[in-house]
């Protein structure tokens, strides 16, 4: 809903299932609109859509279009947007895997977020209760 408000402002439309390079210029601010309503569930639960959009590469119209579009936001708001979602997420998987996803996007970040991703992932190993080795903790880092 937000961001389709924020997306029908720039005249962006979804005709053919392809998005608008030049509409979606406008979009680019698209990280100031989730710090400005950053307290609207709607907001989240669309940012949500566009990160499985990402991580899941779904060849559904709507996900196609979500990918577009995220392709035409600038990297630094792309960066930000990943990370402010990956910080907002409560669940540590979802936390780690949105995490994941921002550093495959974004290598040169590695030195950054991928020793906080580690320390997650090896607390969250030790608070659980898994008895092998192999356990799903284990295997986010396989990927």
């Amino acid at each position: 809903m937000i961001l389709d408000i924020e997306v029908e402002s720039s005249g962006l439309k979804e005709d053919a299932g392809e998005a608008s390079k030049p509409a979606l210029s406008n979009v680019g601010s698209g990280y100031h609109l989730c710090e400005k309503f950053s307290s609207k569930p709607e907001l989240w639960q669309e940012v949500e859509a566009l990160t499985n959009s990402l991580r899941f590469n779904s060849f559904e119209p709507e996900a196609v279009f979500l990918r577009e579009m995220f392709g035409y936001l600038s990297q630094e708001v792309q960066h930000k947007l990943l990370l402010m979602t990956a910080d907002r997420s409560e669940d540590t998987m979802d936390h780690c895997r949105l995490l994941l996803l921002l550093l495959q996007r974004f290598p040169q970040s590695v030195s950054v977020h991928g020793p906080k991703l580690l320390e997650t992932l090896m607390t969250a190993e030790k608070h659980s209760h898994y008895q092998n080795s192999v356990n799903c903790y284990r295997k986010l880092l396989g990927e």
